[in-house]
């Protein structure tokens, strides 16, 4: 009897685990499904996004037919919103990403205090609206985690946006570091004078698309901010979790593991590498003498309109192609300076059209004509995928006015007509005395490299003089390109050479374009404004040198 029970129970357990085998291969196959249609829908929602912000804009830039102020007002609120929606989106295409197992994470040492003290600049102005009070209790002693930059900060401002979104009006947020539960790991906790969680709701916080109390907390979003937070920190090999009491508050807190920082010399702070740069980037590829017209490649009705009226409004001529079997018969009669390729296209797509091109242009020994990517597409992979097919640049839907135009000034397509970025004559210097009070220079800063070496400051200053034009033109073309990682790095590593030799100001734009990248927006006149700020202190570290 015994043998035949335990015969019995092992078949049973037989058929369990076959049935938790197809469970689970059937929770994969959703999982992927899921994926599938995100990605899908990425493109689905950001075409008509496309026409939504970019008709928008046009209006509200209409000179002929200006708007009222009433008009005015009511089209700044559809680009609000409609910039939110495209948030909702961007942020359901980055859990999915990781769900898909497709995000890719870089750990090194990150300087903590220096991305909280970024993250609350960013959500400044929420906290304000409901007058709350921002608190950050920082460390002594320097704080570094391993973690990736841009994901940490993400983080960062997800759980202080939500400690301001679930606060009481006048409330206070405090942030502390401290030691962690574990040997070797540092904790941030984000501590608010909210309402509280009941026991009930911690078991499901983390849950995506689940909003607890949202009959009472009338807030933004989706319910997905804790659960990308909870991934992206389990990525980086922390821990996340939260500690409440209904009705008084509640601390969120991250642990992660501590790091040493990387040990530079001052010439590595301030020698930047450049990343590899297109020819035609550069200004080596020039298109033909007089020639101004674009080829628009875009099988959508209304994006043709709002892509053809923000470039004639640029004074370009344009022709249209509805997909890429016509894109390459126009080819075949005329020159364009550049071809704007939508990816996804009946008959034939922008990729297969662009390779054909490729080869029609190797056999007959042509100039390669530059062709930008025109897509929808938000997942990881596009880009390159573009690239790959020939392509030479990438601009994602929806896009504006303002990132077209600088894209057609880098391909040649316009002349650079914003104002110059030299600046007015400085003041001459008379002495240190007189550089010390300077707006644009912070004098001891350079005093404190003299102490550790006297050579040092005119070294470093030669070297910050010569690196920085190189520098900031890579900005330029990370933000003309979206790159917002590579713009956010960019941004943060030349903030830290610009405070080694006291350039303040420069700092100060280096630290707001940086907040915006990691934001996922790009702020082109600050970038031109921290030339004029280069320009000025350019002069004043020179006669620096000459006096010190």
């Amino acid at each position: 009897n015994s043998f035949e029970q335990m015969m019995y129970l092992q078949e049973k357990l037989i058929d369990r685990e076959h049935t938790l085998l197809m469970q689970r291969e059937q929770a994969n196959l959703a999982s992927q499904a899921k994926s599938e249609f995100l990605s899908r829908m990425s493109h689905e929602l950001r075409t008509p996004l496309n026409a939504v912000l970019g008709l928008n804009e046009l209006q509200m830039r209409d000179r002929r037919n200006p708007l009222t102020d009433f008009q005015y007002d009511r089209a700044s609120k559809i680009n609000d919103a409609g910039t939110h929606l495209l948030s909702l989106v961007n942020d359901v295409l980055d859990l999915s990403r990781i769900e898909a197992g497709s995000m890719k994470i870089e750990l090194k040492p990150v300087d903590c205090q220096m991305d909280i003290r970024d993250a609350l600049k960013l959500v400044e102005t929420k906290a304000h609206e409901r007058d709350i009070t921002l608190a950050f209790e920082a460390s002594l002693e320097p704080v570094w985690v391993m973690a990736e930059p841009r994901r940490l900060k993400q983080v960062i401002v997800n759980l202080l946006d939500n400690a301001i979104k679930y606060n009481r009006r006048g409330g206070m947020v405090t942030v502390m570091l401290s030691a962690g539960s574990e040997k070797d790991t540092w904790r941030i906790s984000f501590i608010d004078t909210g309402y509280g969680i009941s026991e009930e709701g911690i078991d499901e916080l983390f849950t995506p698309f689940k909003r607890l109390d949202e009959s009472k907390h009338r807030v933004d979003g989706v319910g997905i901010g804790l659960s990308f937070s909870k991934q992206l920190v389990e990525l980086m090999h922390g821990k996340i979790g939260v500690d409440s009491r209904y009705g008084e508050g509640s601390c969120f807190w991250v642990e992660l593991l501590a790091a040493e920082p990387e040990i530079t010399s001052y010439e590595d702070v301030v020698a930047v590498q450049s990343p590899v740069e297109h020819p035609a980037a550069r200004g080596d590829h020039q298109p033909e003498s007089g020639s101004k017209k674009l080829l628009l490649v875009e099988d959508n009705m209304i994006n043709q309109e709002v892509a053809m009226d923000m470039l004639q409004d640029m004074g370009l001529e344009v022709d249209v192609a509805n997909n890429g079997e016509e894109a390459l018969a126009r080819l075949s009669e005329h020159h364009y300076a550049i071809i704007l390729m939508d990816c996804e296209m009946p008959v034939m797509d922008g990729l297969t059209a662009t390779r054909e091109l490729r080869s029609i242009e190797q056999q007959e020994n042509r100039r390669p004509t530059p062709v930008i990517a025109l897509t929808a597409h938000a997942i990881h992979g596009a880009k390159e995928k573009c690239l790959a097919s020939g392509m030479d640049d990438f601009l994602s839907k929806p896009f504006s006015y303002t990132v077209l135009k600088n894209l057609m000034i880098k391909w040649n397509a316009l002349s650079d007509t914003a104002p110059s970025s030299e600046a007015e004559p400085m003041r001459v210097v008379g002495d240190a005395e007189e550089a010390g009070d300077s707006v644009n220079l912070d004098v001891t800063a350079l005093e404190r490299l003299r102490t550790r070496k006297s050579s040092l400051v005119e070294k470093v200053v030669n070297l910050y003089i010569e690196q920085t034009p190189q520098v900031l033109d890579d900005i330029a073309q990370a933000a003309d390109l979206q790159n917002y990682e590579q713009l956010s790095n960019l941004a943060h590593t030349f903030k830290s050479s610009s405070l080694t030799v006291g350039a303040t100001e420069v700092a100060n734009s280096c630290r707001k374009i940086e907040a915006s990248a990691d934001a996922g927006d790009i702020d082109i006149a600050i970038i031109e404004q921290m030339r004029e700020q280069f320009a000025q202190v350019r002069c004043e570290l020179e006669r620096y040198i000459g006096i010190a």
